[in-house]
């Protein structure tokens, strides 16, 4: 990445005419823009007038009109669903099953629905940035697995695709059609692999303009050669039952994974593929900007009979693998010794905080042994799925840690975020039972309370407990239960005791007096003189209470319901600071974005528009402090993938947590045949792993918990790791696994 950057500045600085006009440069996330406007303006003085666009927003710029992606997907699935005719179709059969399978309650069919289609939109998203083909035959009438095992799947995908809705094009037909004005150069830089209908865009750009791209390759030498053995064995399945196009042969070459560099045939298949693509797309133009780790060392040390002390001195172990990477070395023999060297470690605790602890003190200890090594040259990756489960950790050891400083690139912003949590909350209540728990939840929530900062949580939960409040909003939500007729666990029975302690004395007075209202007794709760604590609770749970009541029997429009979710955050959630107001902005956005999907004023029940809100809220991600600038650099590893670093910490290796499982989904049709572009979790994950051991310049360390906390069973590392000690095992380090695994964390902090 310096090299590509290198490059880049050099480019920027020879093409400099107005300074005024803007340069357009693509990134693919917040923290490699971060790192090329930092590294242009420390290799130029200055960067100024850089545009940054990610590939997404750079297609809505030059391709206008309605595309079929995204919002535009799913409303035209939604539609589909709610398309009586067409459910009524033989060809969607399963589908009705589906939706059928849970009850045939109004509410149960709507949610399914709601499920459904957001899983069908995302799929035939998906399926438009590798598989364009797939869509072009569908939107024009087409099928692509008639007479298969997966044409009914097909079928019904195709359906929702062509439901009602505005004229859109998919995204390869806009691409084929691009004749707008397009930026006159353009600098794409970092991205790792890109899907085969975004290598159409660059094609479509290039035919017209100046376009650079500078991409990310681990090995200097021609390589898409290279074949797993899993490839090998696709290739030599066979099905009469499916056409022949799906065994058309995506690799000519019989490269044998034992004699190729190991870790490139493991871990490299999309980069492979991208270096492929590429080569097609400019005709192998290719300008190198390599960095040999190994430039300034003696040769490395291959021959059995070395004597120890040349060993000793050979380059580092960490700059020897990403050599061999570089330059495609062939399986290296093993070493006649083993040698001390630590620029690759491997630390085994007994769990999540102790790992991090051990984390913590590495940090320090290296921050003594590497000269001129800064906090913000040192990043500490994570696992992603785990990554929620270790920030917590991460945020107390580092404050234990002699307050090491630290930034946060991706965190899930409900989690960091009283706003954004809340609203989660609050769209959630009409989903589940109005209990004690679930409401208190919303009442007693910081985004909540910030409107009566003289209440605490204490006191309306003492409340609750006083007025015997515990399930449901009156007494019919509990017919049919052991409490029979009796309203003395409702929220409605508690608020009337509120209310009829305003004016009658009750228990405060002394002999509870239970004033009769029809057929039921009920006993005044009378406030102490001066409090609003009993009058502000009754308020709000009466508010809730209403609107909850409200969502659960409405059906509007989704443009009605976009209005319903604003008015419930501007009415419950309050910004206690800009971050918040920030964050309340981009909340609002999502529920107004309902808006986007309605169903030509067609009523949707509230399951439909509690799928629609939480998925887009959970996955909205915010930073903490500035990245590179704020000390050590916390993210998951997807976020951090070509961004180099002196020391990188990989926590949570730990086996079935990392790479992600390969569970793909049953509808996907991407199943019936691999092609190139394809990317699996676990090759997404490898991949990633791999550019994370070539951005690492001194050191890296991996983690993992070896016990399971509950049971205290031993628990194996990631395949990642155990691969990464055969290999150094294999060839470069004899007895790695004594030597670079630590294994003798004790259970606590205080026992080291």
């Amino acid at each position: 990445p310096e090299a590509l950057l290198d490059a880049l500045a050099r480019r920027l600085d020879a093409d400099a005419g107005d300074p005024l006009a803007p340069t357009l440069v693509v990134t693919p996330n917040a923290n490699v823009e971060r790192f090329v406007e930092l590294g242009v303006a420390r290799r130029l003085g200055v960067a100024a007038n850089l545009r940054f666009r990610r590939l997404g927003t750079l297609v809505e710029e030059l391709l206008p009109g309605p595309l079929l992606t995204g919002r535009v997907l799913t409303a035209r699935v939604l539609r589909a669903l709610h398309d009586e005719a067409l459910l009524a179709a033989p060809a969607l059969g399963a589908v009705r099953r589906y939706l059928a399978a849970a009850g045939s309650g109004p509410e149960a069919v709507e949610r399914r629905l709601a499920q459904a289609a957001l899983d069908v939109a995302r799929l035939l998203e998906e399926y438009g940035f590798p598989r364009p083909e797939l869509l072009d035959a569908w939107a024009g009438g087409g099928a692509r697995f008639a007479a298969t095992p997966y044409a009914s799947t097909e079928a019904g995908q195709a359906g929702g695709l062509r439901g009602v809705g505005p004229a859109a094009h998919t995204l390869a037909a806009a691409i084929a059609r691009l004749d707008g004005p397009v930026p006159a150069r353009l600098y794409v830089f970092g991205i790792s692999y890109v899907a085969r209908v975004f290598a159409r865009l660059f094609r479509a750009i290039g035919e017209r303009a100046a376009l650079e791209l500078y991409a990310l390759d681990p090995c200097e030498e021609f390589w898409e050669d290279v074949e797993t053995p899993g490839e090998l064995r696709r290739r030599q399945r066979t099905s009469a039952a499916e056409p022949a196009w799906l065994f058309e042969d995506e690799d000519p070459f019989r490269l044998s994974v034992e004699t190729e560099t190991p870790l490139l045939a493991r871990w490299g298949r999309p980069g492979r593929e991208h270096v492929r693509l590429l080569g097609a797309l400019t005709e192998c133009d290719f300008e190198a900007a390599f960095v040999d780790p190994l430039a300034g060392h003696a040769a490395p040390a291959r021959d059995e009979g070395l004597p120890l002390l040349a060993l000793l001195d050979a380059p580092p172990l960490l700059h020897r693998l990403q050599h061999d990477i570089l330059t495609r070395a062939p399986r290296a023999s093993p070493p006649s010794a083993a040698s001390r060297d630590e620029s690759v470690l491997v630390l085994a605790a007994p769990s999540r905080r102790r790992e991090v602890e051990a984390v913590a003190a590495e940090i320090w200890r290296l921050t003594e042994v590497i000269e001129d090594l800064t906090f913000d040259r040192i990043a500490v990756l994570v696992n992603g799925p785990d990554r929620d489960a270790y920030l917590p950790h991460v945020e107390a050891v580092f404050a234990e840690a002699r307050a090491i400083p630290y930034n946060v690139a991706d965190v899930a912003l409900a989690s960091v975020s009283p706003l954004v949590e809340g609203a989660l909350r609050l769209f959630a209540l009409p989903t589940v039972p109005f209990a004690r728990a679930e409401v208190l939840a919303v009442m007693t929530h910081p985004a909540v309370l910030a409107r009566v900062p003289d209440v605490t949580p204490h006191d309306w939960v003492a409340l609750a407990e006083r007025l015997g409040i515990f399930h449901g909003i009156d007494a019919g939500e509990l017919a049919g239960t052991y409490v029979g007729g009796e309203d003395r666990l409702s929220f409605e029975q508690g608020l009337t005791r509120i209310a009829l302690g305003a004016y009658a004395r009750g228990r405060v007075a002394g002999a509870p007096r239970p004033i009769a209202i029809g057929a039921r007794a009920y006993l005044p709760e009378e406030a102490p003189v001066g409090s609003l604590v009993e009058a502000r609770f009754a308020l709000l749970a009466r508010s809730l209470a209403s609107d909850v009541r409200f969502a659960r029997e409405a059906a509007l429009s989704l443009t009605d319901w976009a209005r319903f979710a604003s008015a419930m955050m501007h009415a419950y959630l309050t910004p206690t600071s800009d971050a918040e107001e920030a964050a309340l902005r981009r909340a609002l956005s999502i529920a107004e974005g309902l808006a986007a999907l309605d169903l030509g004023g067609a009523p949707v029940r509230y399951p439909v528009v509690w799928e629609l809100l939480r998925g887009p809220l959970e996955e909205l991600t915010g930073t903490r402090g500035a990245h590179l600038a704020d000390g050590v650099a916390v993210s998951s590893l997807v976020p951090m993938r070509a961004i180099p670093f002196r020391v990188i910490f990989v926590l949570g290796l730990g086996e079935g947590r990392f790479p992600a499982a390969d569970r793909r989904d049953a509808l996907d049709l991407r199943a019936a045949r691999r092609m190139a572009g394809d990317v699996t979790p676990p090759e997404r994950d490898r991949y990633t792993f791999l550019e994370t051991l070539l951005c690492a310049r001194d050191r890296l360390v991996l983690s993992y918990v070896a016990r399971d906390e509950q049971t205290g069973e031993p628990l194996a590392p990631s395949v990642v790791v155990t691969e990464l000690l055969d290999v150094i095992e294999d060839g470069y380090l004899r007895g790695a696994r004594s030597t670079l695994v630590k294994r003798d964390l004790p259970l606590h902090r205080h026992e080291d």
